[in-house]
């Protein structure tokens, strides 16, 4: 039931990368609705995300991958450049993201 975004996620968002996220069911909805975040849905079928089980929802990641994959380089490319606002926001977001405070209300929450 828990959900863990680790820094490297975030460095996609820094760095403008788009990304499958297989981590725990709801991640990318975390992700969107929780921290303000755009998620892939113009590359990608992510109702991975909602999948409970584990082993299907790595089979529907890998099938994603597969599927851009198999994709002609420039067509990639293409899509991603006229995505480019989404990628824009995501930096934005990311650059401004609370670190110190979000670890801060962790620890006091954990009484350290």
């Amino acid at each position: 039931n828990e959900i863990f975004i680790t820094e490297k996620t975030i460095r996609s968002f820094v760095k403008g990368r788009p990304f499958l996220l297989l981590g725990n069911p709801n991640s990318l909805k975390y992700l969107r609705q929780e921290l303000g975040f755009k998620t892939f849905d113009f590359l990608f079928d992510e109702s991975y995300d909602s999948d409970m089980n584990q082993i299907s929802r790595v089979q529907k990641v890998i099938n994603q991958l597969e599927i851009f994959c198999s994709k002609p380089f420039e067509y990639q490319k293409q899509l991603i450049n006229e995505h480019q606002h989404i990628i824009d926001h995501n930096f934005k977001v990311a650059a401004t993201f609370p670190h110190k405070k979000i670890l801060s209300d962790v620890m006091e929450k954990l009484n350290v």
